[in-house]
């Protein structure tokens, strides 16, 4: 079943570790992670070059790249002060999704959601979100939660 796991920015980089270090990564169906104003290019990478290098410098970047069954979308907006597009130096990873102007705050605005279910990177998730949905005899909500 798939499951919608919500990790702070500062431990993104939990997700890549656990998958690097997974014994049998083949179990793995598919991860999807989604960042919204991530600072990695325009503040991690600048100030903390020798933490934060490009990713083409990072074997385990460039391997969770080439896995097809691992997708990163970063949305940004052009006038987000903190965090905007990553550069990629790795072709494609991460899809780069630009939404409406509004800032570093409320990334989870319908005018943001819109852009972002309807990018054709997204279309492949939410169908398999769809077909992964737990039924009501597998402990769905009856009832829209709050």
């Amino acid at each position: 079943m798939s499951a919608w796991h919500r990790i702070p920015q500062d431990d993104s980089r939990i997700v890549t570790e656990r998958y690097r270090t997974t014994p049998e990564p083949k179990a793995l169906k598919q991860v999807t992670v989604i960042t919204f104003g991530s600072p990695i290019t325009h503040v991690y990478q600048r100030y903390f070059p020798l933490l934060y290098k490009p990713f083409s410098e990072k074997p385990h970047m460039v391997d969770l790249s080439r896995d097809s069954r691992i997708r990163w979308i970063n949305v940004y907006r052009i006038d987000d002060f903190v965090g905007t597009y990553i550069e990629n130096s790795i072709p494609d990873f991460p899809i780069n999704v630009p939404v409406p102007a509004g800032g570093h705050t409320n990334y989870w605005s319908a005018d943001v959601m819109k852009v972002l279910f309807e990018h054709p990177e997204m279309q492949d998730v939410l169908i398999a979100l769809q077909h992964n949905r737990p039924t009501r005899s597998e402990g769905a909500p009856t009832q829209p939660v709050a």
